[in-house]
């Protein structure tokens, strides 16, 4: 979409207001979702980032990732869609509305609105990165270079840097006390919050349905004393929802449900 003249101010120069969100929330989603594309293209192309690039993403370590490509577009096309929702000002045909490009985050939601394509999948817009993953979860490669325009990327970094950390980083920063864990577990209740304990317990690694079922600690979370996969695959799925629905934790969060597993990995770090 075009700018359009100022004609209440008798300006030709269209002055966008200014976006109704949280720019800390806006700016852990972002990185997020952009971590999760380079951690996927990395998987069959190694190298397409230097190192140096890497760490300015916090993603040094990256070599540990033990999640396939497929996982970490699909988690990254989710992303997508919930930027799409809930922050860029979305037009109908997958344009953008007005919103300049005299402040960092009016250049963040530009670039981040046409990172990849926006056809079709509306209102989440994601539809060229749902196919890919589907491609990839088959075996068959992909064109990363058509798929994300990754020239983008030390801009958006740069303009991501200009804006308030989200929350959680700050409150560390600050000294609470608090952990993740524990302000995480404040807005659970119940099934997802003795879940979420117990997934908490251990630190990112891959935890077996088969693991969940054996070990008494979690049956107290379930009605049942020996819960089965599909009791278990449930409450997993609406404990996600619930982190997913948080956008003040969300940056924070990533729950991966497997076939057969779930891993839940929680950082407390700089975004």
């Amino acid at each position: 979409m075009k700018n359009e003249p100022d004609h209440t101010t008798g300006s030709d120069e269209y002055i966008a207001p200014p976006p109704q969100f949280d720019p800390g929330e806006f700016r852990g989603i972002v990185a997020r979702y952009i971590r999760r594309l380079i951690q996927a293209r990395q998987k069959s192309d190694p190298v397409f980032l230097s190192q140096e690039e890497l760490q300015r993403w916090g993603l040094d370590k990256i070599a540990d990732v033990s999640w396939k490509d497929w996982e970490l577009l699909h988690l990254a096309a989710r992303d997508l869609g919930q930027l799409n929702r809930e922050f860029l000002p979305r037009c109908g045909s997958g344009g953008v509305e007005p919103v300049g490009e005299e402040t960092p985050l009016g250049r963040l939601i530009l670039n981040v609105a046409f990172l990849t394509p926006s056809n079709g999948g509306s209102p989440d817009h994601n539809e060229d990165l749902v196919d890919a993953v589907t491609a990839l979860k088959v075996g068959e490669n992909i064109d990363w270079e058509a798929l994300v325009d990754w020239g983008k990327l030390p801009s958006i970094r740069d303009d991501l840097d200009q804006l308030p950390e989200p929350r959680f980083s700050r409150d560390k920063r600050s000294g609470e006390s608090l952990t993740a864990i524990d302000k995480i577990g404040q807005i659970l209740q119940g099934q997802s919050f003795r879940l979420f304990k117990y997934l908490s317990r251990f630190s990112c690694r891959q935890v077996s349905f088969d693991k969940i079922c054996d070990d008494a600690k979690i049956h107290k979370a379930f009605r049942k004393d020996c819960p089965g996969d599909e009791t278990i695959l449930k409450a997993l799925n609406r404990l996600r929802d619930k982190l997913e629905a948080d956008a003040k934790i969300l940056p924070h969060v990533e729950m991966t449900i497997g076939t057969d597993y779930v891993i839940l990995k929680i950082s407390n770090g700089q975004i």
